[in-house]
């Protein structure tokens, strides 16, 4: 060990260690005494402190400084597993455990001054809290500090949502860009395709799987396959594969053949010959050995694919089983085996020989599909690629060389570039001729995370058109963590990899905008964890109120960037506004909707509440684009979830009586567009609700141009001409105020709604209201009263007559007898055009009201007959009091 001091005075000055390290070889052997550093503190103890050069950064850092590091052996007393090594003092023990040992050895050697406990801070894994040490390794680096004006400079081209972030966070990160350790010592992990020589120690990078084919050293060995001659098996068109159940031999054209591809493969100097052992390849591989005079090897793997309870039957039996050629290697007959089991032995085999054998000319012997599954496995093809190949399947009694590329194979004989294959794998050093190996570590995640662009399209062995053409993206968004992590990663690798010489551009990032949000907090702030499981479980969320409900919240509920507050609540409430009540106005339209025809373009309406909707949402649309435009997400989500309010709340609600008249017509038309419309804006927010209210309007809309999906749908279009509108917006915005005053009016009074009343008096002049007759309409509806009079000289700014006439009183017995009874139409599950026979049992007072008003009654509830009397004959049925009246109801559909 050495020590460090404050001051110099003791400088230089040597020192007996406590323990010596066994095995340990250090190429300075002078190496215990003292060292000045100014970090150390002469106010506590003795003002010497033990360094660890291998554990600590300031120890590191300090022999850095002191010692050239390539001559300087770091002393490793604990592995990499955090316990002590073999033949140290606490040999074994975690670390922390070890001390403990420690002192007491010091202690009985009389070497212990004095011991205490100190509390200080100290690094756990945040997963599992275990404690954390700081290890020496030799690790890979991106020479990020080389880049780093790049970075800044493509960060400037960025737009942040929010935009804080930009110069803050990120920006300031940016600023202190230090060169980034991309490698971890793991197993798992996309290996580093970087071999190291063994003899010159020059690093090998290898960019693609044909330069590594290219560079791997091999065996030498030329390959030659040979599909048996013609068989009777061929000529008859059934399968025949092991166990052999009738004799199959060559025809006489196959084995002619053979003879003169026995006569080719003379001048190839074949030196090895290996077959299946059935009866065609038998007779096929001894034709070519008595030819050229090499022994036949037979071997098992080579064998006919096993078609199993398909063995002996005819091709066409077999085709049906296997539709898709994809299917041969997944779907698997009973008994038998499917291509990828094929490949496994056939690739097993030529990896064997591969091994055992060099610089040979080698014949294989087999059949059809092992073969053409075996030449193109060689190639590190897969299941798809392979099937792309069936043009240049093999034929009867054909000959082919064909390639083994040396690349990492796993057991079954696909492609792995994973460890441990792509470790076995070895290159001819381009300097010395030596053999170079794999480094053995992997990319941090993050590397690959970063590389996600270029990585998922294969860029630019692929789609190389297609990635160039769409780089960089439109938007990127992740968690505010991520500005220091997937952000970072895209934001560095782009820079490096953008640049004059290639198609992605010059200097580009990888987004274009860049949407942050931030965390997911419990309802006391904290993080969301797996580990304080302090979060419902979504499958609970999701079962009560669906993902939309979820997905609104976190998008509404908080301004991007800012941490989210999550609660079950707040999701229920967004169900309750946005999910529930837009399904509520579609299931509303459904009752009347049949066979509508919905024009393309805007439907035209002389109705005072068409003409307010319609502005509204052309209001809404052009509100949202300039919000989505900027990626200003929570503001317009917020849009949305007002005018499904006022869509539900005011429009619907105002336009009942409308469905069931004469407007019927116009207004379902009217509705079905908004509807329309609206489920487009809300698709990018609730993509279920949307997608379910879009497609049932494909089947009520009979004359609907749609796509098959509202999320093929182009947004919505603003329209220019209703821009000029905004005087009704706000008209009816007034208009609602107003009546919001008059309900308060009439909650002081304990006057109900359904209760008319004579008049509403208003002060202020607002001539375009008091000149609107259908404006004052929908307010003289909303508010129940007879008369709306504009009066300069009332004190308040509205003043309701609350005086009920014996007249005003009836008719709002009316009122509250026709709530009961739509009630009923509900419970008896009729539809709004269903007509209906209403029977009533009452008081003589009420009975004198009601045989007054029979023809009114009659419209309100769609009833054919009106009977005042008691009857078992019903679909529904009420007892109930009504003020202080005792009633029976009842409802049959006629």
């Amino acid at each position: 060990m050495r020590i460090k001091i404050s001051g110099k005075r003791l400088a230089g000055l040597e020192y007996e260690p406590l323990y010596k390290i066994p095995g340990q070889t250090i190429k300075n052997p002078d190496y215990h005494y003292l060292l000045p550093a100014d970090f150390v503190s002469t106010e506590e103890g003795t003002g010497l402190v033990h360094i660890a050069p291998a554990f600590g950064e300031e120890d590191y850092k300090l022999a850095k400084r002191e010692f050239s590091i390539s001559n300087f052996q770091f002393p490793i007393t604990v592995n990499e597993e955090g316990k002590m090594k073999k033949g140290v003092i606490g040999e074994g023990l975690f670390v922390k455990e070890a001390d403990k040992v420690i002192l007491a050895d010091l202690e009985k050697r009389n070497l212990l001054y004095k011991k205490e406990t100190i509390l200080h801070q100290y690094p756990f894994c945040w997963r599992c809290d275990s404690p954390l040490l700081y290890y020496p390794l030799s690790t890979w680096y991106i020479a990020v500090t080389k880049i780093k004006n790049k970075l800044i400079k493509n960060n400037k081209k960025i737009h942040w949502v929010p935009e804080h972030i930009k110069e803050g966070r990120f920006g300031k990160w940016l600023a202190e860009a230090r060169d980034w350790a991309f490698s971890r010592n793991r197993f798992w992990g996309a290996a580093l395709p970087i071999w190291q020589c063994q003899s010159c120690q020059k690093n090998i990078a290898i960019g693609s799987l044909k330069k590594l084919a290219q560079s791997a050293v091999t065996a030498g060995n030329r390959y030659f396959i040979l599909r048996h001659g013609e068989a009777e098996s061929n000529h008859e068109k059934y399968i025949s594969c092991w166990p052999e159940k009738r004799i199959i031999n060559l025809t006489d054209e196959g084995r002619k053949e053979i003879e003169k591809i026995a006569q080719t493969l003379k001048k190839e100097n074949i030196q090895l010959i290996f077959s299946s052992d059935l009866l065609r390849t038998k007779e096929t591989a001894e034709i070519v050995s008595e030819q050229i005079n090499i022994p036949v090897k037979f071997d098992e793997r080579l064998r006919e694919y096993n078609v199993g309870e398909f063995n002996g039957q005819p091709i066409e039996k077999f085709n049906n089983f296997v539709s898709e050629k994809i299917d041969l290697f997944f779907k698997t007959p009973k008994g038998g085996e499917n291509l990828s089991d094929v490949r496994g032995r056939m690739m097993d085999f030529i990896l064997e020989i591969e091994k055992k054998y060099k610089n040979k000319n080698i014949l294989i012997v087999s059949h059809g599909h092992p073969l053409w599954v075996l030449e193109n496995a060689a190639q590190g093809l897969d299941e798809k690629e392979i099937v792309k190949t069936t043009k240049k399947y093999i034929k009867v009694g054909k000959l082919r060389e064909i390639k083994l590329l040396n690349l990492p194979y796993d057991e079954d004989g696909r492609l792995d570039l994973h460890r441990p294959y792509i470790d076995k794998i070895e290159l001819r050093c381009p300097e010395c001729e030596g053999r170079a190996k794999r480094v053995s570590e992997v990319f941090d995640c993050w590397f690959e995370s970063g590389a996600m662009p270029y990585g998922q399209w294969h860029y630019p062995f692929e789609n190389k058109n297609l990635v160039e053409k769409t780089f960089p993206a439109d938007f990127i968004a992740e968690g505010l963590d991520q500005t220091r992590g997937w952000f970072y990663t895209l934001h560095v690798l782009a820079a490096a990899l953008t640049s004059e010489n290639l198609g992605l551009g010059k200097d580009s990032p990888a987004s274009k905008n860049i949407i942050v949000n931030g965390l997911v907090l419990d309802a006391y702030g904290m993080k969301l964890s797996k580990k304080l499981r302090n979060y419902a479980e979504p499958e609970i969320i999701f079962n009560k109120y669906g993902a939309d409900a979820l997905r609104y919240f976190l998008l509404s509920s908080t301004q991007i960037g800012e941490d989210y507050q999550f609660s079950e609540k707040g999701v229920a409430e967004i169900f309750r506004k946005v999910i529930d009540k837009f399904r509520n106005v579609f299931n509303f339209f459904s009752l009347y909707a049949d066979n509508l025809k919905i024009k393309d373009s805007k439907p035209e309406s002389g109705n005072i509440l068409d003409e307010w909707i319609l502005v509204r949402l052309n209001e809404v649309i052009s509100k949202m684009t300039d919000k989505m435009e900027a990626y200003e997400l929570t503001d317009a989500t917020r849009i949305l979830m007002e005018f499904i309010d006022d869509l539900s709340n005011w429009y619907v609600r105002r336009s009942r009586k409308r469905f069931s008249g004469k407007e019927f017509k116009q207004a379902s038309v009217v509705l079905g567009y908004v509807i329309l419309e609206t489920s487009k804006l809300l698709a990018p927010f609730a993509p279920f609700i949307s997608e379910a209210v879009y497609k049932n309007l494909k089947s009520q809309i009979s004359n609907l141009k749609s796509n098959e999906s509202v999320h093929l749908e182009d947004w919505p279009a603003f329209a220019k001409a209703s821009a000029g509108k905004p005087k009704i917006i706000e008209e009816m915005a007034e208009i609602r105020r107003l009546a919001s005053l008059v309900l308060a009016k009439r909650l002081e009074a304990g006057i109900k709604v359904r209760q008319p009343l004579a008049s509403l008096s208003i002060k202020y002049q607002v001539s375009s209201i008091k000149r609107n007759e259908e404006l004052l309409n929908v307010l003289k509806d909303e508010i129940n009263v007879k008369e709306i009079i504009f009066d300069s000289k009332i004190k308040e700014e509205i003043e309701l007559d609350t005086e009920i006439t014996p007249e005003l009183k009836a008719e709002g017995v009316l009122r509250d007898l026709t709530r009961l009874v739509q009630g009923l139409r509900q419970d008896a599950g009729y539809r709004p055009k269903d007509k209906i026979v209403l029977m009533i049992e009452a008081p003589a007072e009420l009975k004198t009201i009601l045989e007054k008003s029979v023809e009114f009654l009659k419209k309100e509830v769609n009833a054919k007959e009106i009977e005042l009397r008691h009857s078992d004959k019903f679909d529904a049925e009420s007892s109930t009091k009504m003020d202080d009246w005792q009633i029976w109801l009842g409802v049959r559909k006629i």
